[in-house]
C-alpha cells in the first residue's frame, strides 16, 4: 500500500514538473520528441549532456518518462529554465541542472552554440528525486554585416579618395551602407586646402543587425603653383612704343613670389622699342615660389612705324663763276618706302652750270619725299665773281 503511494506522489510531482518547464522563461511552442533524436530533429548535431552540475541525491522514483520538453533559442539568447514542484510531505524541495546550464538553472548562449542540447532537470527533497529531460535547440543566429576596411588611408590634396572597403553579409541578404563624417560616400575628390586628419563613420545594416565601423583619413598638404593673371595671350605695339608688363601674380599658400621676364623685357618686365624693332616675337612670365613655377607666354606684335626719309647732310658749296655745281644727293627710307627727290630755290636740279653774272650767294633746298613724310634740307650756294680779260670791241 505504501509503495503504491509513493508511485503515486512521484507520478505528481513528473506532471508538475512537467507543466513547469512549459512556463520556461523565453520559451517558444513546445512539443514532445524522441530524446535520441529522429525523426522531426531539426539540428544537425546532438549533445547529450546528462551530468548535472550539483550532485543529487540518488533518484528512488520511477525513471524518467521518453518524452520531454522542448525548447527553440537562437545563438546569444539567455535560455532560464524556472521549474515549479511541490512535495505532497511539505518537505523542502532543491532543483539541478545539467551542462550547459549553472546551479541556477541559467546559460547564456553565445555565437557558435548551434545544436540540440539534452538537460537534465532534477528535483529533490533530500530523500527522493523526480527527473524531467528537457530538449534546448539552439539555432543559428543571423550574421550582421562585416565591413572589413583599411585602418587608415592616406591621400594628396587634389586625389580621388577610395575608401575601398569590402562590406557584406554572411548570410547573403542584402545591406544598407551609409557613410558618415568628412565623406558621405566611399569615394571624394579632394581638393585644395582639405590637408588634415579626419574620421569617416560607416554603418552597414541587414533586416536584423547593424556593424559600425570608421576610418581614418589622412590627406597631405600639396605645394600649389603661383597664379599669374592680367597678362593678354599678345599685346600690339609700334616701333619706339614702350612696352610694359604688369602681371598679377598670387600665391595660393600665400608663399613669397619672385617674378622674371623673358627677352626683349627687362627685370621690371619693360621695353622700349625702336625703329628696325618690327616683328614677332614670343615672350614669357615666371612666378616661381621656390618649390613650383608658373609660366605665361604671351605674343608681342611690334608694327613697323613709319618714319621720313633720311637725307645725308650736303655741305655748303662755293663755286666760280663758269663752274658746275652738283649737289651730292643721298636719300633713302629706312621703311623701304620710295623716295622722290627735288631741288628748289636758286636750282630746280641736282646740277647747274654757272654762267658769268652768277655771282652771289644763293639758297638752294634739297626736299625727299615719301609720299607720308618728307625730309628738306637748305644748302648756301655761293657763285664767286670770275675776272674776265679785256675783250677788243675795235679791231686794231
Amino acid at each position: 500500500m505504501s509503495l503504491n503511494i509513493n508511485m503515486r506522489l512521484n507520478a505528481m510531482i513528473v506532471l508538475i514538473l512537467l507543466g513547469a518547464a512549459i512556463l520556461l522563461a523565453g520559451c517558444q511552442a513546445t512539443m514532445p520528441v524522441n530524446k535520441t533524436g529522429g525523426p522531426g530533429s531539426q539540428a544537425p548535431i546532438t549533445i547529450e549532456i546528462r551530468e548535472p552540475n550539483a550532485t543529487a541525491p540518488a533518484n528512488t522514483s520511477a525513471a524518467a518518462p521518453e518524452e520531454g520538453i522542448v525548447i527553440t533559442k537562437t545563438e546569444g539568447d539567455l535560455v532560464q529554465l524556472k521549474p515549479v514542484a511541490y512535495d505532497p510531505d511539505n518537505d523542502k524541495i532543491s532543483y539541478y541542472f545539467s551542462k550547459p546550464f549553472d546551479t541556477n538553472g541559467k546559460w547564456q548562449t553565445k555565437v557558435g552554440d548551434t545544436g540540440k542540447y539534452f538537460v537534465t532537470v532534477t528535483a529533490s527533497d533530500g530523500k527522493a528525486n523526480t527527473t524531467e529531460e528537457v530538449v534546448i535547440i539552439i539555432n543559428k543566429a543571423k550574421s550582421p554585416p562585416v565591413i572589413e576596411c583599411p585602418k587608415e588611408v592616406i591621400a594628396k590634396e587634389g586625389e580621388l579618395l577610395k575608401l575601398n572597403c569590402n562590406i557584406y553579409d554572411p548570410d547573403g541578404e542584402s545591406v544598407i551602407v551609409e557613410y558618415s563624417g568628412f565623406m558621405k560616400g566611399p569615394t571624394y575628390q579632394t581638393k585644395f586646402g582639405d590637408a588634415g586628419n579626419y574620421t569617416v563613420q560607416i554603418k552597414a545594416s541587414n533586416k536584423e543587425k547593424t556593424t559600425t565601423g570608421s576610418v581614418k583619413i589622412v590627406i597631405l598638404h600639396v605645394n600649389q603653383a603661383p597664379v599669374i593673371t592680367g597678362v593678354p595671350d599678345s599685346i600690339n605695339a609700334t616701333e619706339t612704343d614702350i612696352v610694359t608688363i604688369n602681371p598679377k601674380v598670387s600665391d595660393p599658400d600665400g608663399d613669397k613670389v619672385t617674378i622674371t621676364f623673358s627677352q626683349p623685357f627687362d627685370k621690371n618686365g619693360v621695353w622700349k622699342t625702336q625703329i628696325k624693332d618690327a616683328g614677332t616675337y614670343a615672350a614669357s612670365v615666371v612666378a616661381s615660389d621656390g618649390q613650383a613655377t608658373t609660366k605665361r607666354v604671351f605674343t608681342l606684335n611690334i608694327a613697323r612705324k613709319d618714319t621720313p626719309p633720311v637725307l645725308t647732310h650736303i655741305n655748303d658749296i662755293t663755286v666760280n663763276e663758269g663752274d658746275t655745281i652738283t649737289l651730292p644727293i643721298d636719300a633713302y627710307d629706312n621703311d623701304g618706302d620710295k623716295v622722290n627727290v627735288t631741288v628748289k630755290g636758286w636750282m630746280n636740279s641736282p646740277t647747274y652750270t654757272t654762267v658769268y653774272g652768277d655771282a652771289g650767294v644763293y639758297t638752294v633746298t634739297v626736299v625727299a619725299n615719301d609720299g607720308n613724310f618728307q625730309t628738306q634740307q637748305e644748302i648756301k650756294v655761293t657763285v664767286l665773281h670770275k675776272n674776265r680779260a679785256p675783250v677788243f670791241s675795235i679791231p686794231v
